[in-house]
């Protein structure tokens, strides 16, 4: 490979890195019922430069597919929480990513442990059930070890403290369906992520993980069937739950996601000197489980681990088609009081 392929490869490595695990962090704003959706009601936070997310229309939405409603007995799912109660959650994603361009591989590699801290507020309950809360980062730092150099680990950390003060007000009905969403953010952010979490915000509806309306018991199966763009993607997405322990006060979930995209051409691709990419394909699959209460917006534990691989094609230079391929392996972890 010529040197300067070497050198774009190192720079593409490098940047998708930082933004993968910037993009990753941003996704875990959305865990609370499934997913801490971005919704909205004017805030009583500290105006900073909000970033709204109109209502798209209803057809945005996921479709929730019941695939068997389990065992008697059964119960109808809704959440409840209290006006005024509060929720702390600290989560954590590790990540590693192996790249190949033009059918060399490079070393795999492992980043530290991004850890985040981030509190939700009940402010509102409405008498048809909708929640009204507001969430806000309190820390985000990284810990253990990797083979980063550390001038570039300071680089990682500085980038992903950004998202501490990040903040926004939610409205999700008693399924879990997010109806709308605002962010606040720091007005230190840099340009980029700002537009990464301005993407994010149209896709808010998508990224909810409502409940089946009908009452369901042991053994229950759903799907909740998706089409976000993220990160300039446009990808579907299917995530399978089954409910393998009920308690009246909550439930545990077996959590399943599939995602696959058909081939695109990208608009965010990491790449210097403004190339374009080309998606030629893109495939994912998660396993985990998640613990939740039915007074609570976040869970009281998830786990998750994700593998993702993608290939991608620039046609610049001209004549000079680089080809690139990432795969990536995701462990995501959520504890909440």
């Amino acid at each position: 490979m010529p040197d300067n392929e070497n050198d774009q490869a190192e720079k593409y490595d490098w940047n998708g890195m930082k933004k993968a695990l910037f993009v990753g962090t941003v996704l875990l704003l959305t865990v609370g019922h499934g997913f801490i959706s971005v919704k909205a009601q004017p805030s009583t936070l500290a105006p900073q430069k909000p970033v709204v997310s109109p209502k798209p229309p209803s057809a945005s939405r996921p479709t929730l597919r019941l695939l068997t409603a389990g065992a008697a007995p059964r119960q109808i799912i809704r959440f409840k929480p209290a006006v005024n109660s509060k929720q702390v959650a600290t989560m954590s994603m590790g990540m590693a990513m192996g790249l190949s361009v033009v059918g060399k591989a490079m070393p795999i590699n492992k980043l530290p442990t991004m850890v985040a801290t981030f509190e939700t507020l009940v402010t509102q309950i409405d008498p048809n059930g909708d929640i009204h809360y507001q969430f806000e980062y309190t820390n985000v730092d990284l810990e253990g070890s990797s083979k980063l150099p550390p001038d570039l680990r300071a680089q990682l950390r500085t980038q992903l403290q950004q998202l501490k003060g990040v903040r926004g007000a939610v409205v999700t009905d008693s399924r879990g369906q997010t109806k709308s969403g605002k962010f606040d953010l720091p007005r230190e952010m840099e340009d980029a992520n700002k537009q990464v979490l301005k993407q994010m915000t149209h896709s808010v509806e998508q990224l909810s993980s409502p409940v089946p309306e009908p009452a369901l018991g042991i053994g229950a199966k759903w799907q909740v069937i998706a089409a976000p763009k993220l990160n300039g993607i446009a990808i579907k997405q299917i995530t399978t739950y089954e409910l393998v322990s009920f308690q009246t006060d909550g439930m545990t979930l077996n959590v399943t996601v599939t995602q696959q995209a058909p081939p695109q051409q990208m608009t965010s691709t990491g790449l210097p000197n403004g190339r374009t990419m080309k998606l030629k394909s893109l495939s994912g699959m998660g396993k985990g489980q998640v613990v939740m209460k039915f007074d609570r917006l976040t869970p009281i534990n998830s786990n998750m681990i994700s593998q993702l691989r993608s290939e991608m094609e620039s046609p610049n230079p001209p004549g000079i088609p680089m080809k690139i391929t990432t795969n990536t392996k995701m462990e995501l972890t959520l504890k909440s009081k």
